[in-house]
Parts: C-alpha cells; structure tokens; sequence
C-alpha cells in the first residue's frame, strides 16, 4: 500500500503542471472580431482554362463576429486586377473577389500568389495560391507569319506554319479561308480535310504576293476544326514594309 501511495504521489507531482496548463489553454477566452477565410482553402484552383480571357471569381467568408473590412489585395504581379462585390463583409456571411485572367499563347500550368490584407487582429494576411491549367486545341509555329523587306522575295512569297495538335483528342483540319486581306493576296495548296492526330503536327504552306503600293500589306485567315473548343483556328500574315530613309 504504502509502495503504491508513493507511485501516485510523483504521478500528481509530474501530471500537475501539465494539468494546469491544460486548464488555463482551455479557460482562455477566444479573441472577438472579424475572421478572414477563403472558401477555396489556401490553394484556389481555376481547372482547366483554354484559348481568350477568362473572368473568374473566389468567395471570401467572414467567420467572425465583427464586420471584415478588406484593406487591400497583392499579387505580385499586377496579374489579375482584383475587384470585390463589397469591402465590408458582415458576420457570417461572404464577398465575391473576381479578377481577369489571359492564356498565353502555348500551354502551360499557372501558379501565382494573391494576397489580401483585411482587419482580422488574427490573419491580417491572408495569402492564396491561384493555380490553373492553360490549354489549346492547336499550336501555331510561328503563332504569327510576318514578313518585311530585309527578307524580300520575287513574285510569291512562301511561308509555312506549323499546327499542333495539343488537344485530347484527334481532330479534323478544313482548308484555311482568307477571310480579309488588304494589300496581299494568299492561296494554299490544302484543297481537302485533314485528320490530325493528338500529338501530331501538319505543315501548312501558304503562298503570298503582295502588293508594294501598299504600305501595311495584311491578310486574316481561318481554318474550320471540329475541335469542341476551338471550332475556328484564326491565322495571321502581316508584312513589314521598310521606310525609305528620309521619310
């Protein structure tokens, strides 16, 4: 008996402090006020964005007690040009932050910070990640066809461009079509549908005569695609007329 008293008196000993502790964390008032949270979570996730601008939104939530007052937001960048639906957000209830974003030119994912400065006396700042997938259907190499005078060619002039296909799946290519031209005239030799393959790449060879009275010489084109996404794949060809020193 006395062997056991003496076991339970260094487990109070040992065990006291530590109680104590937990007493005190436990009987320690939670700080009123506002409470920032991004309904996303810390990483925001736009999916999967093809071709154009995209205008896309994240929802702030005011889990507080007080009004939320957003102060001001960063990104680092100047990326996204962010505007809320309100500044003030009342306990219990939520704001809008939405912001453009563009899709380069090639596919590629897309990670960049956004910080948003608020009244909360806990999380002042709240940092997010904005993540996002860019795609296309195609790539264009070039992704735009110019041609100037320090490359001057007799009579037509032959550029190619090469299409990518970067989609999910295979697709069907119509012959380009020159839907406006100012100074130049284009024709390809592409007189039939092509099917191409995910993955695969085709070689359009256009041929231009331009015309040199004309100062800016230009030409729009598209090509018809049973791609879901990209059901038109526009093409450009511009010419770039040296000036004449002196003028």
């Amino acid at each position: 008996m006395q062997q056991t008293n003496a076991i339970l008196s260094v487990l109070a000993r040992t065990l006291l402090p530590f109680l104590g502790v937990l007493t005190l964390a436990q009987a320690a008032p939670i700080p009123h006020g506002p409470r920032i949270r991004a309904l996303c979570g810390a990483t925001c996730n736009l999916g999967r964005l093809g071709p154009g601008e995209h205008y896309k939104s994240i929802t702030i939530v005011n889990d507080g007690d007080d009004t939320l007052r957003i102060l001001d937001s960063d990104d680092g960048c100047d990326c996204f040009f962010e505007e809320y639906d309100r500044s003030e957000i009342p306990p219990g209830e939520q704001a809008q932050v939405s912001f453009a974003i563009v899709s380069p030119e090639f596919p590629t994912t897309f990670s960049q910070s956004l910080t948003i400065k608020s009244n909360d006396p806990v999380q002042p700042l709240l940092k997010l990640e904005i993540v996002a997938t860019f795609w296309r259907d195609f790539t264009l190499t070039p992704p735009f066809l110019r041609l100037s005078d320090d490359k001057p060619c007799s009579g037509e002039c032959k550029v190619t461009v090469e299409i990518r296909n970067t989609g999910d799946q295979a697709t069907t290519l119509e012959p380009p079509e020159v839907t406006s031209a100012e100074g130049m005239e284009v024709r390809s030799v592409m007189k039939h549908p092509i099917t191409l393959k995910r993955g695969a790449t085709f070689k359009l060879d256009l041929f231009i005569l331009v015309d040199p009275s004309v100062l800016g010489p230009h030409a729009e084109l598209r090509m018809l695609t049973s791609a879901r996404e990209t059901p038109i794949l526009p093409l450009g060809v511009m010419y770039n007329r040296m000036m004449p020193v002196g003028q």
